[in-house]
């Protein structure tokens, strides 16, 4: 089988660059899709199985996702999604594809998604050797099934730009009677907001944005009007709660989600320009 990785980046520190051509050594060919205002072939270039694709600016994960779908559709078995502040270390990325290759021909069939075990404090965490069918997964850390994704002509909703465009994946994929498995034997290492001192995940004003209207929009999408009413006075009221409880710049937030409601309602979706 044939694999393949996209690490979408954008203004990726130098540091940082070493770590991610590690992911060269794990996949048949891995893409890397620049998202930054400037191009910068010169730090890819010494490896030889990578390929690097400059967006002319940021376009998104879920354009970003769907150019390399198109990409490798026909020519790659299961299709690796990853972002810069992923840590998927090569011997869990073998364990996630040993997984796939020891249970072929179900997964094939039937399993659009199969992902790792996502930690987010780089806690302790006990490995088990088994599988959990689960709603969605974010993207990061994704082994996608191509020939089914691209056999169902599934795409990502680029109406979201980012934040809640994994979740609308996944719901596309269940629609059809297709599983999203989690991998509980493989882990990755991800970093969630910023560091707030607490235990609680913090955002800058701008993903508040992206997080508040796309709620809107896939409530709208996927549910009744009933549902989509409760789940959007529900989920506000939460947002709301932990910007006030929990965050800094309150007032800068707030306003941003007012914002984000009106583009919601006016039906200006993708990227929003400040």
């Amino acid at each position: 089988m044939k694999y393949a990785a996209c690490v979408v980046i954008y203004n990726l520190p130098k540091e940082e660059i070493a770590r991610v051509k590690l992911y060269a050594k794990s996949f048949d060919v891995v893409y890397i899709l620049d998202n930054s205002n400037i191009f910068d072939l010169l730090s890819w270039e010494d490896c030889t199985n990578i390929i690097y694709h400059w967006n002319g600016g940021n376009i998104g994960l879920p354009a970003s996702f769907n150019w390399v779908l198109n990409k490798v559709q026909g020519s790659i078995d299961y299709l690796c999604l990853l972002d810069q502040d992923s840590v998927f270390t090569s011997d869990n990325i073998e364990l996630l594809k040993t997984h796939i290759e020891s249970n072929r021909e179900y997964i094939t069939r039937r399993v659009g998604i199969v992902a790792p075990y996502i930690n987010y404090d780089n806690s302790s965490f006990r490995r088990e050797e088994k599988e959990i069918c689960v709603p969605w997964v974010i993207t990061s850390g994704s082994f996608v099934n191509v020939k089914l994704i691209c056999q169902n002509h599934l795409r990502y909703d680029e109406d979201y730009f980012i934040d809640r465009c994994e979740v609308d994946f996944c719901r596309q994929l269940v629609l059809k009677n297709y599983k999203i498995m989690l991998y509980m034997g493989a882990v990755l290492n991800q970093k969630l907001g910023d560091d707030n001192g607490s235990k609680h995940t913090s955002h800058n004003p701008i993903r508040h944005y992206y997080i508040f209207r796309n709620r809107f929009y896939y409530n709208k999408k996927f549910y009744s009007p009933f549902k989509r009413i409760f789940l959007n006075v529900a989920q506000t009221i939460k947002h709301l709660g932990h910007v006030l409880w929990f965050e800094s710049d309150k007032v800068t937030k707030i306003k941003m989600l007012t914002i984000a409601y009106m583009d919601y309602k006016r039906g200006r979706m993708g990227k929003k320009t400040f």
